[in-house]
């Protein structure tokens, strides 16, 4: 099920960017909070609480068949993990993947492997229009392979100090 909400101009194409919602399953997860734009600004939402929130890094990501296995040849089976062996890819080879006119953004933020590591730990959210049947379509098609497309990916600071990251899908 995909709800197109707006529209988007990058570099090579104009996409319509299908918002993800809710939060994604992880040990961490907090399933009264989800992602909410006010005023095109990102904000979290926790029961009638919208609280900003500050951008750390926002990229489009193309998830290529060499994101699905790690350095070592392993196949992935997590969606961060994926999320985190994109950021590998690029940074460490520096070529980046593409999908029909897109290439994919570069980043300053995820240049070490600590800093990619925050991709499989931190907290992840989503729109809070999803339902908990889109989100988990999103995760399983991330993890098999079969997102047509590209993902965007915003990572922001949370109150506590911690990152969160919210992800979605473009096109």
């Amino acid at each position: 099920m995909f709800i197109f909400l707006r529209t988007i101009v990058l570099p090579v194409v104009s996409v319509l960017m299908i918002f993800s919602g809710t939060v994604l399953a992880n040990a961490q997860s907090n399933a009264d909070a989800c992602i909410d734009y006010v005023d095109d600004e990102l904000h979290l939402r926790t029961g009638n609480k919208n609280t900003p929130l500050v951008q750390v890094v926002e990229y489009i990501a193309v998830m290529g068949d060499r994101d699905l296995r790690n350095s070592s040849g392993t196949r992935l089976t997590d969606y961060r993990a994926i999320l985190q062996q994109d950021r590998a890819n690029l940074h460490n080879s520096g070529i980046a993947d593409r999908f029909d006119d897109f290439v994919e953004d570069f980043d300053d933020y995820f240049t070490t492997l600590d800093r990619r590591k925050l991709l499989s730990t931190a907290q992840y959210y989503f729109d809070c229009w999803m339902s908990p049947e889109t989100i988990s379509s999103m995760q399983s098609d991330i993890v098999s392979g079969k997102v047509a497309g590209l993902v965007r990916v915003i990572v922001f600071r949370q109150a506590h100090g911690g990152l969160g990251i919210t992800i979605s899908l473009v096109g």
